[in-house]
């Protein structure tokens, strides 16, 4: 298998990622002034994270390890039988225009003649719900197809992806930018959909061997999500923000880690401005004395810092998915 695993996308500990995040005010919310409603903030983690996976079978598929089985061909430079030393290049010419279809008695894929429509720059793959070990379980579980095109040329990274079920369009994005021996500079963007809304991201990562960045946006109604996180070799400051755009009421976390000395002490989440919980050493919640906070809410804060780092992997995936399949990986040590 080829991987181009981020090191972020990997807690050093159990919750290694920060985020701030900014909410719709709520004059009947109790223990925060009715600045913001730690519930409302949970039902919208748990929303996005059940409109890019559960809502979303292709990515579900596609991280369950279907994926892998995709990028498997589209980044190998011989159509099969594949030369386990070929080098990465794009799509086989060979392939291009055919529509890739599994065949459960060889357990390879075959360009399936009978299939018709897809892209004559790109490639087509059949979707199929796959078990436990991620490979598909049959015939009779196709649910959708994917379509694959790569203009990538040298270190200019080019890759578009749409994907389908049931006609309706699940996933459009692409993948750009710089990636070299030693650095890179590469954005995801495009939307998700869970069949009745679209969700529109941005990911952005640039960095080295040694270090990165990466930014992540997205929008649901009136609310707009950032992620970020730096590191080094020191340790790293993840941050974000989920920001309602009418009212402006802002509710921020940070998760700065020393790999020397643990969790900085300065870490926390602050409502408008006023710390109100901080983390142990234990990168676990505890509401700041005087801050109203019941436990409940500290519980509910909690399970949003939570949802954020599952949100921050399924976005990350795309990009690492669309940059699997020009056989490149990022040049983390």
């Amino acid at each position: 298998m080829r991987t181009s695993r981020l090191s972020f996308l990997v807690p050093v500990t159990a919750l290694a990622l920060s985020f701030s995040f900014i909410a719709a005010c709520d004059d009947e919310t109790s223990g925060l002034n009715g600045d913001i409603d730690p519930a409302t903030a949970a039902s919208l983690v748990d929303g996005i994270i059940d409109g890019l996976g559960s809502d979303n079978e292709s990515l579900g598929s596609l991280i369950g390890g279907l994926g892998e089985l995709i990028t498997d061909l589209t980044s190998i430079q011989d159509p099969p039988p594949l030369a386990a030393d070929a080098g990465p290049q794009l799509i086989p010419s060979a392939l291009l225009g055919s529509t890739c279809a599994w065949d459960f008695t060889g357990i390879s894929w075959f360009d399936d003649t009978s299939r018709t429509g897809a892209p004559e720059d790109g490639i087509r793959f059949v979707l199929y719900r796959v078990d436990t070990m991620g490979m598909p379980i049959s015939a009779g579980e196709e649910f959708g197809d994917i379509d694959i095109r790569d203009f990538t040329s040298g270190d200019n990274i080019d890759v578009d992806i749409t994907a389908r079920e049931a006609g309706t369009t699940s996933m459009d994005y692409g993948v750009d930018g710089t990636l070299g021996q030693t650095s890179y500079n590469l954005t995801a963007a495009g939307f998700v959909s869970d069949g009745t809304s679209d969700l529109d991201f941005e990911v952005t990562t640039m960095g080295s061997a040694t270090d990165l960045t990466v930014s992540m946006s997205l929008q649901v109604g009136t609310y707009d999500i950032t992620i970020g996180t730096t590191a080094d070799g020191s340790g790293f400051t993840n941050m974000g923000s989920i920001v309602e755009t009418t009212s402006g009421s802002s509710l921020a976390l940070e998760l700065i880690y020393d790999s020397q000395s643990g969790v900085d002490p300065s870490s926390g989440i602050e409502l408008n401005g006023v710390k109100i919980a901080e983390f142990t050493s234990e990168e676990l919640l505890v509401a700041v004395e005087g801050s109203g906070l019941t436990a409940a809410e500290v519980s509910l804060l909690q399970g949003v810092y939570n949802g954020m780092g599952e949100v921050f992997d399924l976005l990350g995936y795309l990009l690492l998915f669309g940059l699997d399949n020009t056989g490149r990986t990022l040049p983390i040590g």
